[in-house]
Order: structure tokens, then C-alpha cells, then sequence
């Protein structure tokens, strides 16, 4: 038999558990998702901060990932790849902001 040797080298990457969100990724560019939904979101009162279209993103990804709740967010501040993948990422007070626009678009209806 012909064995081949294994060798391990170690690198300063760090792994993640949601590796699977480069899929959402190659959807996401495309079906050109940025352009399509950038002007049916609300428009920003201030020009800094995360763009809404990343907020956005960042959001439909964390339920790609398996979060259950806006709230998980936090938790994916400190995953490497989300925040590159999303354009630096979004932590749950922009969730606190979204549930309550939502709350106020239901109550009107």
C-alpha cells in the first residue's frame, strides 16, 4: 500500500462555525440583493454609523446562521467571518430598533 504523510502546520486564521454563510454570501451578490432592497429601506437620519443595507444584511444572515432572536447578535460581534461578511455587523441595539418599528407597523395595522 501507498501511504501518504499527513503534516499539520498551524496559522493565525481563525475558524468559524459558520463558514456555511459564504453561501448566503454568493446568493446575496448574485441576485444583487444590495441594489434591490437599498431604496425600499427606510432612508438614514444621520450619514455615519453602519449603513441600513448592511444592518439589513446583517440581520437576514443571523438567521441564516441559526440565531433564533434578534438578540444573538451580540454574540455574533465576535465571529471574524460575520463581520466580514457583513460589513462590520450589527449588535442588538440596532435589533431593539428594528423589533420596535416592526411593534409600530403591526399596531397599525
Amino acid at each position: 500500500m501507498n501511504y501518504q504523510s499527513i503534516s499539520l502546520e498551524s496559522t493565525n486564521k481563525v475558524m468559524s462555525c459558520h463558514s456555511g454563510l459564504f453561501l448566503f454570501d454568493e446568493l446575496w451578490d448574485r441576485l444583487n440583493l444590495k441594489n434591490r432592497l437599498r431604496r425600499l429601506l427606510p432612508k438614514k437620519k444621520r450619514n455615519r454609523g453602519t449603513l441600513q443595507i448592511d444592518k439589513f444584511k446583517s440581520i437576514l444572515f443571523s438567521f441564516g446562521s441559526e440565531n433564533d432572536c434578534l438578540s444573538d447578535l451580540d454574540d455574533l460581534l465576535e465571529d471574524t467571518l460575520f463581520r466580514s461578511l457583513t460589513g462590520g455587523g450589527t449588535h442588538s441595539r440596532t435589533a431593539k430598533t428594528v423589533r420596535q418599528r416592526l411593534q409600530r407597523s403591526f399596531s397599525v395595522l
